[in-house]
Order: structure tokens, then C-alpha cells, then sequence
């Protein structure tokens, strides 16, 4: 019993781990776009990508500099949302801990060990 207990919970921990990385590389690929998609001439006067070959390798170091910021921040909403969806995850399953039964009256306790 305690082996097929420890086989099922470790088969669990797999698909929610699993399930919980695959969300976040999605979410961090469509908040990468979204924050991305705002960075744009207008928003960043100074540093205009269309410009930037005129200022060589500095341009490049401030796009990679930008992109960094961006992969960043889009890096730290997605574990938020992640973490809200364990949350709602976690509330979702509370019920179920009504459909547990109180132990037996006049069963002994278990074991404590060998």
C-alpha cells in the first residue's frame, strides 16, 4: 500500500510540475510580446532602434539591455500568474476534503514505526 501511495504521489508531483513549467514558458512567450510590443520608437526617444546602427555596438548593448528589462518583467508576471493559478487550483480542491471519512471508532492506532 504505502509503495503504490508513494508511486501515485510522485506520478502527481510529475504532471503538476510538468503542468505548472508549461504554463509558464507559455506565459512568459505571450508576455514578452505584449510588454515587447510597447517598446517602441516614440517610447524610447533617445533610443531609437532605427537609428542605432549609428552608434555601433553601444546600440546593440542597449537593445540587449532592453530586451533583458523586458524578459525580466514579463518573467515576474508570469510567475504571478502562476502562482494565482495554483491558488484557484488549491481552492478548487478544498471540497473534496469533505468526502473524507473520520477513522473507524475502536480501530487501533497505527503503528509507529519498526
Amino acid at each position: 500500500g504505502a509503495s503504490l501511495l508513494n508511486l501515485f504521489r510522485s506520478i502527481g508531483a510529475s504532471f503538476g510540475i510538468s503542468i505548472v513549467s508549461t504554463l509558464l514558458g507559455a506565459n512568459v512567450q505571450t508576455l514578452h510580446e505584449e510588454i515587447g510590443g510597447k517598446v517602441t520608437g516614440s517610447s524610447l526617444a533617445p533610443i531609437d532602434p532605427s537609428t542605432l546602427d549609428r552608434f555601433g555596438v553601444a546600440g546593440e548593448a542597449a537593445l540587449r539591455m532592453i530586451d533583458g528589462e523586458v524578459n525580466r518583467q514579463a518573467l515576474m508576471i508570469a510567475y504571478i500568474d502562476n502562482y494565482w493559478a495554483m491558488m484557484w487550483m488549491t481552492l478548487a480542491s478544498l471540497p473534496l476534503v469533505l468526502l473524507l471519512r473520520p477513522p473507524a471508532k475502536g480501530s487501533a492506532p497505527p503503528p509507529m514505526g519498526e
